[in-house]
């Protein structure tokens, strides 16, 4: 090159893949017929296909081609005999065994006066008083002139001064039902100074 613009980096190769004239998009997209392409052996084993094959264990990617152990191994320690979990579960008593617990279940009081499928017998001797028909436990509560609304939320109940109101406001974050939610600190603080300035002039007014 002539004049003041030079190339001072000709001898690098170009960047990127030099594109025959045959190679087309076409050929790239639409796979070559009849020749099935398959994931190649190394990654095989993470694809979900390998894993869900039919009558194949399901292992552990770091599992598939880890050595195993020789001869017949067994994972696990071995326990020693003890009874069998048919016999501990077992709710019906033969034999022997079925005497034994009907005389240890006599023991018990409640096998006397509660036996099975029949109502308890308390025997109680409870006053005359308790076997007439409109007899019933307890003290009878006379009707209130309040109902259970007017007692949780009384309709002529004082509201609170802006100023207390204010106060929680800022504290806990109580905002009234409709009204609109101010998150700045700057705000509420200036609403309550608006309302100290309000009390100010209705005093002075008296």
């Amino acid at each position: 090159m002539s004049g003041k613009a030079r190339d001072y980096f000709g001898t690098l190769k170009s960047a990127g893949r030099t594109v025959l004239k045959e190679d087309r998009a076409r050929d790239c997209i639409q796979p070559i017929q009849n020749q099935i392409l398959e994931t190649p052996a190394h990654i095989k084993k993470y694809r979900k296909s390998y894993k869900h094959q039919y009558g194949c264990q399901i292992l552990h990617p770091g599992l598939v081609d880890a050595p195993k152990p020789q001869g017949n191994w067994i994972y696990g320690k071995k326990t020693d005999l003890s009874d069998k979990a048919g016999e501990l579960f077992k709710q019906k008593p033969e034999g022997i065994r079925e005497l034994i617990n009907e005389i240890n279940e006599q023991k018990y009081a409640s096998h006397v006066k509660e036996p099975l499928g029949t109502m308890p017998q308390r025997n109680y001797n409870w006053p005359e008083e308790t076997k007439s028909d409109g007899f019933a436990f307890g003290q009878k509560i006379p009707p209130s002139e309040y109902t259970a609304k007017e007692v949780v939320f009384p309709p002529d109940a004082k509201r609170d001064e802006d100023r207390i109101r204010l106060m929680y406001l800022k504290s806990h974050g109580n905002f009234e039902a409709g009204e609109q939610k101010i998150e700045n600190i700057i705000g509420i603080q200036i609403l309550m100074i608006l309302d100290l300035v309000r009390k100010k002039i209705e005093n002075n007014n008296r």
